[in-house]
């Protein structure tokens, strides 16, 4: 979606279609509505009658339930023009998009979530806490935390380059790396710096970008003067052997860290810290980790500067928060997070709740997409996942092998590749091929070479196995269905899902497990083949047709 700078022509847009909307979909709604009250006295009446819970008939009718709250929900959606961006930023985005943006209505709205959240004792979601900065840079101290145990103590791992570690007395040096010495780096700081050729290390504390950088100008952050850097702890540093003073960074295929290890800060022998810089060239987060050795005065880190700067714009985290968080805690160290995030437009969706229901704060700070209402590509908003005690970075909650808007109970069913039915074909391969649960499918092959099942619920044959002519055919000669292999060679990490096609009768693959899946597909209906992954990760993945005129066109996301 393309956001007109004439706000006052947009909204006038919006109510027009919001009201042509209402009016042609009224009907449908309480159809809808009709349905939905017709499977729930049907599931109501399976429970009273003792129905087993793990039946195909009663997970069948689950499934009915929610394909049909979702219906409702899309039309409340659109009638109240509430429907998330649409395709914004996918491109920018760690792990991209998978329908081209949030087509997908919220189960619920924002006034009931809040009541849950509220019943939950969670208390209202934050206001929205993201600077102009924030915006512009493209990334935010989201946290204080507590880091990773003995993480401190952690030698360098092999191959980890080791500088000033020699018998010098107290010095100030820089290192110096170009991007081409250091195979597979991939970080760029926020979204929108270019990427770096070269980059410097300074015994002060400061990694910086295609340039050195003056420690007043990393004082006076964010200065605006076009300089990229993280100020770890940004300040007077000394190195000594008496201490066992040195710095090593190491780069590997998903990040880099670097480390500068029992350094005195302000040259002063009683302030002894080892902090160090770690990156990830998966999603570009990034974290600073400070540890302070006993004997300390942790009150030397309001000399120090905190943060980071893109292109002259940025954050300086606050010592002072820093200095209670290591009071509150009784702890001498601390973690910062720094999430990075694509490109948002302020003045279109930031906080936006009655469309997105999460502020970009809220969704940025629980690690959620700040511009898909589905992190995780399993068809349920990150509201909802969050509301009903779901994972929303996991599209498969319950380990079940199908993603968690096609389990009928998420929170429940696991294995479902397990659930075999007497017919032959498991739970997962009727949720793979959008079949009744509950229904017959016999999986011998007829004389036309094809399972009985596919010519039953397809075709519409009734007798396949005594049925002697041929399969029908169009004005081309072709099959109206035909057979798709998805095949994943090697493990996917983290968890991905394939979509075949769009809409109610689109087929999500969960990939996590090498494996292979067959599914039939309509030749007329929309058969684009779509991955959702939350980070670029290589992806052995093949998906053939059975059918040499028809190509299957995969567009993966970035």
């Amino acid at each position: 979606m393309n956001f007109t700078k004439d706000k006052k022509t947009r909204m006038l847009m919006c109510v027009a279609v919001v009201s042509i909307f209402a009016i042609l979909s009224g009907s449908a709604g309480k159809n809808q509505h009709k349905t939905l009250r017709h499977y729930e006295e049907q599931r109501d009446g399976m429970l009273a009658a003792g129905v087993a819970e793990d039946s195909a008939e009663y997970l069948e009718v689950l499934r009915q339930i929610r394909l049909t709250r979702a219906k409702i929900a899309r039309s409340a959606a659109g009638r109240r023009g509430g429907a998330a961006p649409s395709g914004r930023g996918t491109a920018g985005i760690p792990g991209g998009g998978l329908r081209g943006g949030g087509d997908e209505p919220p189960l619920k709205d924002y006034g009931e979530w809040l009541a849950a959240r509220l019943a939950r004792g969670m208390g209202p979601p934050p206001p929205n806490q993201l600077s102009a900065a924030n915006y512009e840079c493209g990334f935010m101290c989201a946290n204080l935390t507590v880091p990773p145990e003995g993480w401190h103590t952690n030698a360098p791992p092999p191959g980890a380059e080791i500088l000033w570690a020699g018998p010098w007395g107290e010095f100030e040096e820089c290192g110096h790396f170009p991007v081409g010495g250091m195979p597979g780096w991939h970080f760029k700081l926020g979204n929108n710096s270019p990427w770096p050729r070269e980059v410097f290390v300074t015994t002060h504390g400061v990694v910086s970008f295609d340039a050195l950088i003056d420690p007043a100008d990393v004082h006076a952050m964010p200065n605006g003067k076009g300089q990229t850097f993280m100020s770890v702890l940004g300040g007077e540093i000394g190195f000594s052997p008496a201490v066992g003073s040195h710095f090593w960074k190491s780069v590997t295929d998903s990040g880099f860290i670097m480390r500068w290890k029992n350094v005195r800060l302000l040259r002063d022998t009683n302030a002894v810290a080892t902090f160090e810089a770690e990156g990830s060239f998966l999603t570009g987060h990034f974290w600073y980790r400070i540890f302070l050795h006993p004997g300390f005065d942790a009150g030397i880190l309001t000399n120090f500067t905190i943060g980071a700067q893109s292109l002259g714009v940025g954050q300086a985290a606050s010592v002072q928060g820093i200095l209670g968080y290591l009071a509150q805690h009784n702890t001498r160290e601390v973690e910062l997070q720094w999430q990075a995030f694509p490109e948002l437009d302020p003045d279109a969706i930031a906080g936006d709740t009655t469309q997105k229901l999460l502020t970009d704060w809220e969704s940025i700070t629980l690690g959620l997409s700040p511009v898909l209402p589905d992190s995780d590509g399993d068809n349920i908003w990150d509201i909802d996942e969050l509301v009903a005690g779901l994972d929303p970075l996991n599209p498969d909650t319950a380990l079940s092998g199908a993603v968690d808007f096609d389990n009928p109970s998420p929170d429940i069913w696991t294995d479902m590749a397990a659930r075999t039915v007497p017919d032959g074909l498991t739970l997962l391969d009727k949720i793979h091929n959008r079949l009744p649960l509950s229904a017959p499918c016999v999986t011998n092959l007829t004389l036309r070479g094809v399972p009985e099942w596919v010519e039953t619920h397809l075709y519409g044959i009734a007798d396949p196995a005594n049925y002697i002519g041929p399969l029908p055919e169009d004005a081309d000669g072709k099959h109206r269905f035909f057979k798709v292999t998805v095949t994943l060679h090697a493990p996917a990490n983290p968890t991905c899902v394939v979509w075949i096609g769009d809409g109610d009768g689109a087929r999500r693959i969960l990939l996590r497990d090498p494996g292979q899946w067959e599914v039939w597909l309509d030749r007329y209906a929309d058969n684009t083949a779509r991955v959702f992954r939350r980070y670029p990760m290589p992806l052995a993945l093949d998906i053939t047709s059975s059918d040499p005129g028809v190509t299957i066109i995969r567009r993966a996301s970035p």
